[in-house]
């Protein structure tokens, strides 16, 4: 297909804030690292499909690889190993996500902070975001759409258990096994099948009745979520139903997602033996994952921000492909 010419200021602007980004981390002391973005393991994550890639060496051997959907697995090496605070700042790769918000190639900056939890990594992403308006002339107060968006700090933050019960009423603790998440379900009037699980339903309500209403008076941060999706999250020392992650949301859109990492090497096994049994094929586990947690990881905070749906928010764009220089939906 004939390709559309590019907006330059656009092109300008996104420059402008991956310079942005890259000063704030260096300013701060963080390495900035290059992440492999081939690599012989799959994203354990159920939700997230890798996008395979075979290599072929000098003998014609083949082998199967995939492209990164995150720099996570290498970055945690490398905390292990002793690198200190660091961050990244490129291309991640995901399967069949094109859509609106979606492009199965897209721009992410994600850091590790040592010696942090997770409410630290949410005082840090609103410092870097605040850092990125001031270093592209922008103002605090942002228009998007018919909204009018204040980066003032501080942002909003809010628990799970909290949302729901503003919701509806619904008491999160009660809703943990699969009986009380169909019963929040149906008082919410979100639709689910009689085979749905636990996260299916839990998935399904918060984003028919949850995700689009936030973050349009100020960004939102949404944190301690039911553990039964802990992903890489520690658990909360006071309440292991719930795990100390925290999502940025923005105008509707997920931003980011970040936790206190989890440093217990039998714990993160167990959860990677848990989300491989629900890949459609036999997925490698990534051992030495394993055994750089077993050598000591320290205590420590991460997070993962999609730079091109921040460049969307800036710039008062609605579709993702009008901040992408050539986006894949384009060829299809």
């Amino acid at each position: 297909m004939k390709e559309k010419s590019i907006n330059r200021d656009i092109l300008v602007k996104r420059a402008g804030l991956l310079s942005a980004v890259r000063s704030f981390f260096n300013e701060k002391g963080y390495t900035e690292i290059d992440a492999p973005c081939i690599t012989p393991w799959p994203t354990m994550d159920s939700n997230i499909d890798s996008i395979p890639v075979t290599i072929k060496n000098l003998n014609k051997q083949t082998k199967k690889f995939f492209l990164h959907t995150s720099p996570e697995h290498s970055m945690k090496k490398l905390l292990a190993s002793g690198s200190g605070d660091i961050y990244f700042l490129g291309k991640v790769y995901r399967d069949g996500e094109i859509t609106d918000l979606h492009n199965p190639e897209f721009t992410m900056a994600e850091w590790y902070k040592t010696n942090a939890d997770y409410f630290d990594i949410m005082d840090e992403t609103e410092d870097l975001v605040n850092f990125c308006l001031n270093s592209l002339n922008l103002p605090l107060k942002i228009h998007y759409g018919h909204y009018e968006i204040d980066f003032e700090k501080p942002w909003e933050r809010i628990s799970v258990k909290e949302i729901f019960w503003n919701k509806g009423q619904i008491d999160l603790d009660k809703c943990m096994d699969i009986s009380g998440i169909r019963e929040a379900a149906l008082k919410l009037s979100v639709h689910f099948n009689k085979h749905d699980d636990w996260d299916t339903i839990f998935s399904r309500i918060f984003i028919d009745n949850i995700e689009h209403e936030l973050g349009f008076s100020r960004p939102c941060f949404v944190y301690d979520y039911p553990s039964k999706k802990p992903l890489m999250a520690a658990y909360k020392e006071s309440d292991k139903n719930y795990v100390q992650r925290a999502e940025l949301f923005i105008a509707g859109m997920e931003l980011a997602n970040g936790y206190t990492e989890l440093t217990d090497y039998k714990e993160l096994l167990k959860r990677f033996e848990h989300e491989k049994k629900l890949k459609p094929e036999d997925f490698p586990i990534d051992y030495d994952l394993i055994e750089a947690l077993k050598s000591g990881m320290p205590q420590c905070s991460g997070i993962a921000l999609g730079i091109d749906r921040l460049l969307m928010i800036l710039l008062d764009k609605k579709n993702i492909k009008e901040v992408i220089p050539f986006p894949l939906e384009n060829y299809f």
